[in-house]
């Protein structure tokens, strides 16, 4: 009987209910020790870090239905498959010997992603998610869960298809993409820097805490702490707004879309 696939995962808590996320802070970083520690007594959804294992998620009905033929093929190996919450399969692979990288594929239709690295996880079995007044729960396939099926290990020719077709697709950055993660080291100097720009626009401390939040959640790697984001915005709420409405602290820091909400009234950010 298979054995060795929870020796290539690191398990760890997701902190919400019924979401796939967050995990742990810097979650990147604790050992499969730490993680095993807050698993003690969590009895939310769980996730599986993929430091020495890699997952084939398909995005849309089209790559279910080609990564079925690829497996019917005999293309793609049968392996330890899970079923998400809205039963797509996540098909789990041993590394191959060659390395290889997180791929984003989106081609003729068919959207799907290989992840892999322990900056990646996905969500496991016996997971629920509740999202857009829909609710479902992982599940292993039948006959395919780590007790019933050995790892497959990824062919590298597959692999090397795969990342053919990720290049094929990869689009040219638009103006105004959203910029890099704000790590560790300055997210809270940035942090602060968007909400006295906020601040000198005359938003209100509660509107600075939902941007901030939101900037935290989606730019910051990890997040920090809600308590930390929270304090930053309460504190900028002591000083007066400005009188003139610029965007100067927040230019370089902001995504478009949340920045087009935020200054809709400045001519100049009508052009991003």
């Amino acid at each position: 009987m298979p054995t060795d696939f929870f020796d290539l995962v690191v398990q760890m808590p997701i902190l919400k209910p019924k979401s796939k996320a967050p995990p742990p802070p810097k979650w990147q970083k604790l050992t499969c020790e730490e993680h095993a520690k807050r698993l003690a007594n969590h009895e939310g959804n769980i996730g599986y870090r993929l430091d020495e294992i890699c997952v084939i998620d398909p995005d849309n009905a089209a790559a279910v239905s080609r990564l079925s033929e690829l497996e019917a093929k005999g293309e793609l190996p049968l392996t330890v498959t899970s079923l998400t919450w809205q039963g797509r399969p996540h098909r789990f692979y041993r590394l191959p010997a060659s390395p290889i990288k997180p791929l984003d594929i989106n081609r003729d239709g068919i959207r799907c992603e290989l992840r892999t690295a322990s900056t990646q996880y996905v969500l496991a079995p016996p997971s629920v998610v509740q999202k857009d007044g829909r609710s479902g729960k992982y599940r292993w396939m039948n006959g395919r869960g780590p007790a019933d099926i050995e790892l497959a290990t990824l062919p590298i020719e597959l692999y090397h298809k795969l990342a053919k077709a990720a290049e094929h697709h990869k689009p040219n950055k638009p103006q105004g993409a959203p910029p890099a993660p704000l790590t560790e080291g300055n997210r809270n100097s940035r942090l602060c820097s968007i909400a006295g720009a906020l601040r000198r626009q005359g938003l209100s401390p509660p509107t600075i805490e939902q941007t901030l939040l939101k900037v935290n959640d989606e730019q910051c790697d990890p997040p920090l702490e809600q308590a930390e984001v929270k304090k930053i915005a309460s504190s900028v709420g002591r000083y007066a707004p400005a009188s003139t409405l610029t965007a100067d602290g927040a230019a370089d820091v902001l995504d478009p879309k949340l920045k087009m909400s935020l200054f809709r009234r400045v001519p100049r950010w009508e052009t991003i």
